[in-house]
C-alpha cells in the first residue's frame, strides 16, 4: 500500500535537512471545495501494474514492492495529496489492464493514451515521454529504415501502445507479441528473435541491470509515447483534477532525479543516439560544478563528519545489540568460514573465550566435514542468499548438541559475510523422539488390546457357545417348573454376557473404523414390536409400566440397518427400565421430515427413573463411564451402551441428545434419515420359516461339522438333527479332507480354530479341488473382529456364523445356502404358484387389501382367508355397532380391548397400514385420564378408513370354491406344539389352521376343557393368551409320548 506515511527514507533526509523539492514539499496545495470533499472522504484507490517494465515499473521478485519510474511519481503524488493506493497483485500487463477493465483496479500508473483504452480510462496530464528503440545482436547487419525489416521476426511488448501502433502503420512486419520484455531479450540473444522493440529506457536497463552481452540498439523511432495515469470511468472527476494539480507541483529537477535514478544508457555500438543530450548535459554539469566548488567543499566537509559520527552510532548500536542478544550469534567470513566476531551468548553456550573464538574455523565446531560445509554454503547460501539447516556442534566441553542454524549474507564494514543465529534444539528432538517413541508404544499396546480382545472373544464365546446352546435344547424338553426356572435365568444370564462381550468388540471396531452400517429393507413396526416384545417382559419384572407410542403417518417399509436401530432402540430402552423403579417407559417414534428420497425419524426414550445431574451428563457418552461409580454398584453394567448408540447413530447420518433432571427422569432422543420405499420385498414380508416349513426344506441335507470341542459337536449337531439333517462330525481339517474324499455333503460348518489343521488351511485345499469350487462352506468361530471375517471371506468361505450359536441364525443361513428359493424375494415360502393356481374371483375383487402378503402368509390358503375375513367382517361391524355406546358409557377398558384385538388382526388379514392409527388410538384409551375430545377426533379417521372395507367384505360369497395346496406333513406332539407357539408369537394366522386340525388329537390327551379354551382363544384372535395356554401345556408334560 502506498500512501503520506510510506514515503521513501531519502525525501524524508531530505526534508529534515531543509531541502526543497521546488516548494512543494514544504507548503500543501490548493484544493476546490469539492476536491477537498473528496479527499476528506477517499478510499484507497487500488491500481494494477505491469510487473515486468522496469525501470519504468515493476515488482520487485523478493519483497513483492512496487518500484520504479512511474512508482516514485505515485509515492509523491501520495505525499501530495494524502491519498493512499493499494497494489492489486497481476502477473503481467494483459492481466492488469483486463482487471481495470473488470473493475478490480481503477487506476494505472504508467500508460499511453490509446483510442481503445479511452473507451474506459480518463488521463492524467503526461509525466515522463518515452523514446522507443529497435534492439539487434551485434552481429547483425546495419539497419537504418522500417523498410530494412521487411521479413525479419520483430518481437514486441504484448498490448502495449508500441505494439498497436506497429500492427496499425506498419502491416509488413512480423511481429512476435511477447509477455515480458527480459524475456525477450533473452529470445534475442538466443537468435529466435531478429530484432526486439521497446522504449530505450526498458531495454537499457534490462541489459545493463542483467549485463545482456551481445545486444546493440540500432535505431530510435519516429513513434514516441507519453506517459499518464490512466482513471477507470467510475472515478469521480475531482480525483483527476487533484492528481493533474499535484502533477504540476512535482518540478523537473524531481522529476529528473526519479529519471536518472532508474536509467542509464549503454553504448549501443551503431552511433550516438543523443549527441546533442550528452553535450547539454556536460556543460551544464561542468558549470554546475564550477559555481558552486567552494560551496560544495563546506557541505562535503559538514555531510562527512555527519556522516561518520551517524555510522559511529549505527556501529555502536548493533554492536550493543550483537553483544547482548539472548540467541547465539557469530560472523563468519564467506571464503575461508573462519569465526570473526562472536557475542557473549555464543561464548557462554560455547564455553570458548572470545579470544579463542576468532581463532576458530566452523569446521573447528561442525559435526560434519569441511567439504561438506562448503557444499552446504554453495546450496542453501550462495545460491539461495539465506538458509535454514538442523546440524550438530561440538562444545568445548567436548558435548554435541543438535542446533537449528539461520544464515544470510550480509555486508559489514565494507566485506561479505555470514550473519548466523543458532538455536539449541537438543532437548526439543529428545522429547519428539520420546513422543514418536511412545506414539509407537500406543500402537503396539492397541494392537496387543485387539489380538487380547480377539482371544478373549474366542475363548469366552466357545464355552458361552456350550451354555446357551445346552439351556436352549434342556428348555425344549419337560422339565419340573423350578427346573425350568432356574435353566431360564441361566440362558437369560448367559445373553446377558454375550452382549457385554459384543458391546465390548463394538467399541473396538469402532475405534479401528472396521465397524460397517447396512442398507437393507426392513419393517420398522417388525423392529418397533420386537423391542416392545422384550422391554415389556423387563418392565414387568421391574414392576413398572412400558408403553410404545407410534405416530399415524409412521412409514414402514424402509431402508437401513434394522439390526443397529435395535441394538440402539434395546440399549437406551433397557436403561430406562434398569434405572427406572417406580412410573414407567415409553418409547415415543414421530416422522420429523419427509421427502421422496428421505425420512428423517425422531426417536425418544423417555423414563421417570433416577435421573441426572449435569456433571453427569457431560461424561454420559464416554466408553466405560456411568454417572458415577454408585450407579455401577447399585445397577451394573459396563458403561459402554451409550457410547455405542452415539457412535451407531452418527454413523447411520443421525444425532443424539438427552435431557435430564435429577429424581425427575431422563428424556433421549434421537434423529435417523431412512430411504422409504413403497413396499417391502417379499422376503421382507414373510415370516421367518417355521421348525415346519424348515424340516420341509431341509430334510434329507447333508451337512458336514468340522468341530474340535466335543460340547460344540452335540450342540450342533443336535440343532440340524431337529430339522431332518444328517450330520457328518470331524474333529479337524485332516479328517475333513479324507472325508470328503469318500463323502459328498450339501454343506459343511467349518470351525476355525482347530488342531493339526484349522478351518482356514483346510478351506484353501477343498477350493483347490474343483469338484468343491461352488460347495457352502459357512465358518463357525468365537473370534468376530473384523480381521477375521475379512480372511475368511479371502480363503473361500461363503458366511459366518459367529459362536455362541443361535438355533434360529443356524436355520437361516443354512436356508439360504440349501434352499435358496425359501429366501428368494420372488418364490413363496412353501412353495411356487403355477400358472393353474389362479386366484378365486373374489380374491382379485378384494382391491382395497393386500391379498398378496396375506395369502403368502397363509400358504395360499384361499378357504382360509375367506374365512378369516368374514370373521373380520364380523369384528368390525361389531366394533363400529358398540363404539358409540361404548363411548357415552365412557367405557374406556373395552373400547382399548376391541381396538387391540382389531389391531393385532389387520395385517393378517391384508390392511396393515391401519396398524399405526389403531396402536396410536388404543395408546389415547390407555393413559390414565383420557381425552375425549383427541380419542373422538382419531377415532372418526379410524372409521372413515373402515367403511369402505365393510362395503367390500359384504360382496364376499358365502361359500368360495378353491383347490388348496397340500397339507404339510405331521410331525412329533413336540415339534407341532413349538411350531404352534411360535406362530401366535409372530401373530401368523396359520396358527388357527394348526389348531383346528390339531384339536381332536389334543382333546385325546384328556384335557379336553384346555383344548377348547386354546381353539376360543385362537379363532378370536386372543394370540397372547392362546400362547400361555400352550406354555402351559408344554410345562404340564402331558404331549411326550406324542399321537
Amino acid at each position: 500500500m502506498l500512501n503520506s506515511r510510506s514515503v521513501a527514507p531519502w525525501w524524508a533526509l531530505w526534508l529534515l535537512l531543509g531541502g526543497s523539492g521546488g516548494g512543494a514539499w514544504a507548503s500543501p496545495l490548493a484544493w476546490s471545495g469539492a476536491e477537498q470533499a473528496y479527499l476528506d472522504s477517499a478510499a484507497p484507490i487500488p491500481f494494477a501494474v505491469d510487473p515486468n517494465w522496469l525501470p519504468i515499473e515493476g515488482i520487485h521478485p523478493e519483497t513483492g514492492a512496487y518500484e520504479g519510474i512511474a512508482a516514485e511519481i505515485l509515492q509523491r503524488l501520495s505525499v501530495l495529496t494524502g491519498l493512499t493506493f493499494e497494489l492489486v497483485t497481476t502477473q503481467s500487463w494483459s492481466e492488469s489492464v483486463a482487471a481495470v477493465k473488470e473493475g478490480r483496479a481503477l487506476l494505472l500508473p504508467a500508460v499511453s493514451i490509446t483510442p481503445e483504452r479511452r473507451q474506459f480510462l480518463h488521463f492524467s496530464a503526461p509525466f515522463l515521454e518515452l523514446k522507443n528503440a529497435a534492439i539487434m545482436r551485434q552481429q547483425a547487419p546495419f539497419i537504418s529504415t522500417m523498410h530494412d525489416l521487411a521479413g525479419s521476426k520483430v518481437g514486441v511488448k504484448q498490448g502495449n501502445s508500441l505494439h498497436q501502433y506497429l500492427s496499425q502503420s506498419h502491416p509488413e512486419l512480423t511481429l512476435a507479441p511477447q509477455q515480458d520484455s527480459l524475456q525477450a531479450l533473452r529470445r534475442l540473444q538466443r537468435g529466435e528473435l531478429d530484432l526486439y522493440m521497446d522504449t530505450q529506457e526498458v531495454a537499457s536497463y534490462l541489459i545493463n541491470h542483467h549485463r545482456l552481452e551481445g545486444l546493440k540498439m540500432v535505431m530510435q523511432l519516429d513513434f514516441r509515447r507519453e506517459l499518464h495515469l490512466g482513471l477507470h470511468h467510475s472515478l469521480p472527476p475531482e480525483l483527476l483534477s487533484l492528481l493533474n494539480k499535484a502533477l504540476a507541483a512535482i518540478s523537473p529537477d524531481e522529476r529528473g532525479a526519479f529519471y536518472s535514478r532508474w536509467v542509464s544508457f549503454p553504448g549501443s555500438g551503431g552511433y550516438d543516439y543523443r549527441p546533442l543530450w550528452r553535450v547539454v548535459t556536460v556543460a551544464g554539469a561542468a558549470l554546475l560544478f564550477i559555481l558552486g566548488w567552494v560551496y560544495h567543499l563546506r557541505r562535503t566537509q559538514r555531510a562527512l563528519q555527519q556522516e561518520m559520527a551517524r555510522r559511529h552510532e549505527s556501529e555502536e548500536m548493533f554492536r550493543n545489540m550483537f553483544e547482548n542478544h539472548s540467541s547465539v550469534m557469530y560472523l563468519v567470513d564467506t571464503e575461508s568460514l573462519q569465526i570473526l566476531d562472536a557475542n557473549r551468548s555464543a561464548q557462554q553456550f560455547y564455553g570458548y573465550s572470545h579470544a579463542e573464538f576468532i581463532t576458530k574455523n566452523l569446521a573447528d565446531l561442525n559435526v560434519i566435514s569441511m567439504e561438506e560445509l562448503f557444499a552446504l554454503r554453495k546450496v542453501y547460501i550462495d545460491d539461495l542468499g539465506w538458509s535454514y539447516q538442523p546440524i550438530q556442534h561440538t562444545l568445548a566441553s567436548g558435548e554435541i548438541r543438535d542446533l537449528e542454524v539461520y544464515t544470510s549474507k550480509i555486508d559489514y564494514s565494507g566485506k561479505s559475510i555470514y550473519f548466523t543465529t543458532l538455536y539449541d534444539v537438543t532437548e526439543k528432538l529428545r522429547y519428539e523422539a520420546e513422543l514418536k517413541s511412545a506414539k509407537r508404544e500406543a500402537e503396539r499396546s492397541n494392537q496387543v488390546k485387539s489380538q487380547f480382545l480377539a482371544n478373549m472373544s474366542h475363548e469366552i464365546r466357545t464355552p458361552m457357545n456350550a451354555v446357551i446352546g445346552m439351556t436352549y435344547l434342556a428348555l425344549q424338553q419337560p422339565l419340573p417348573p423350578k427346573a425350568e426356572h432356574y435353566l431360564q435365568k441361566v440362558h437369560r444370564a448367559a445373553e446377558s454376557l454375550l452382549r457385554i462381550i459384543n458391546d465390548t468388540l463394538d467399541v473396538s471396531k469402532i475405534e479401528a473404523g472396521k465397524l460397517t452400517i447396512e442398507r437393507t429393507p426392513f419393517s420398522l413396526l417388525q423392529v418397533l414390536q420386537n423391542i416392545e416384545s422384550m422391554l415389556e417382559l423387563r418392565a414387568e419384572q421391574q414392576g413398572i409400566t412400558f408403553r410404545l407410542e407410534l405416530a399415524p403417518s409412521l412409514p414402514d417399509a424402509l431402508e437401513g440397518d434394522p439390526l443397529r436401530l435395535e441394538q440402539v432402540l434395546l440399549n437406551l430402552g433397557s436403561n430406562a427400565v434398569k434405572f427406572t423403579e417406580q412410573g414407567g417407559v415409553m418409547i415415543r417414534v414421530r416422522t420429523q421430515s419427509i421427502e421422496p428420497q428421505r425420512v428423517v425419524l425422531r426417536f425418544s426414550i423417555i423414563d421417570s427413573g433416577i435421573g441426572m445431574t449435569p456433571e453427569q451428563l457431560g461424561r454420559l457418552f464416554k466408553p466405560f463411564s456411568q454417572a458415577d461409580g454408585s450407579t455401577t454398584r447399585r445397577y451394573g453394567g459396563t458403561g459402554l451402551g451409550l457410547a455405542i448408540s452415539k457412535s451407531l447413530i452418527e454413523m447411520m447420518g443421525g444425532a443424539i441428545w438427552v435431557h435430564s433432571e435429577l429424581g425427575v427422569g431422563s428424556r433421549f432422543h434421537f434423529t435417523l434419515p431412512l430411504i422409504p420405499l413403497a413396499e417391502l420385498p417379499r422376503s421382507e414380508q414373510s415370516a421367518t420359516p417355521n421348525l415346519g416349513s424348515a424340516f420341509q426344506l431341509l430334510h434329507g441335507k447333508r451337512v458336514l461339522l468340522v468341530e474340535d470341542n466335543e460340547i460344540n459337536q452335540e450342540l450342533v449337531s443336535e440343532l440340524l438333527q431337529q430339522v431332518g439333517i444328517e450330520v457328518g462330525l470331524t474333529n479337524h481339517g485332516s479328517e475333513a479332507l479324507q472325508l470328503l474324499k469318500r463323502e459328498h455333503p450339501d454343506a459343511i460348518l467349518m470351525d476355525l480354530q482347530m488342531p493339526v489343521m484349522d478351518g482356514y488351511e483346510t478351506t484353501v485345499a477343498i477350493r483347490q479341488q474343483p469338484q468343491w469350487q461352488s460347495l457352502p462352506i459357512i465358518a463357525m468361530t468365537a473370534n468376530v473382529m473384523q480381521r477375521d471375517l475379512d480372511r475368511a471371506r479371502e480363503c473361500g468361505m461363503n458366511d459366518t456364523l459367529a459362536k455362541p450359536i443361535e438355533p434360529q441364525r443356524l436355520i437361516s443361513t443354512l436356508l439360504r445356502w440349501l434352499a435358496p428359493e425359501a429366501t428368494d424375494p420372488a418364490t413363496p415360502l412353501v412353495r411356487e404358484v403355477s400358472d393353474s393356481d389362479t386366484p378365486p374371483d373374489w380374491v382379485a375383487a378384494l382391491t382395497l387389501f393386500e391379498t398378496q402378503t396375506a395369502l403368502v402368509n397363509m400358504k395360499y390358503k384361499y378357504r382360509l382367508y375367506h374365512r378369516l375375513l368374514q370373521r373380520f367382517l364380523q369384528q368390525l361391524q361389531q366394533l363400529l355397532q358398540e363404539f358409540d355406546l361404548l363411548w357415552q358409557q365412557q367405557s374406556w377398558v373395552s373400547l382399548r380391548l376391541k381396538v387391540h384385538s382389531l389391531k393385532g388382526v389387520v395385517a393378517t388379514v391384508g390392511v396393515a397400514r391401519l396398524q399405526p392409527m389403531l396402536a396410536e388410538l388404543e395408546r389415547q384409551l390407555s393413559g390414565d385420564k383420557v381425552e375425549s375430545g383427541a380419542v373422538e377426533s382419531l377415532w372418526q379417521s379410524v372409521r372413515q378408513q373402515l367403511l369402505p372395507l365393510v362395503s367390500e367384505l359384504q360382496q364376499l360369497p358365502s361359500q368360495p370354491e378353491a383347490v388348496e395346496p397340500p397339507e404339510e406333513p405331521s410331525f412329533a406332539m413336540d415339534t407341532a406344539l413349538e411350531r404352534l407357539q411360535t406362530l401366535l408369537q409372530q401373530y401368523d394366522s396359520e396358527a388357527i389352521e394348526l389348531v383346528n386340525g390339531l384339536l381332536p388329537k389334543l382333546e385325546r390327551t384328556g384335557e379336553v376343557a384346555l383344548a377348547k379354551q386354546l381353539a376360543v382363544a385362537v379363532n378370536s384372535y386372543q394370540f397372547e393368551q392362546a400362547d400361555e395356554i400352550v406354555a402351559l401345556w408344554r410345562r404340564r408334560g402331558e404331549w411326550v409320548n406324542g399321537f
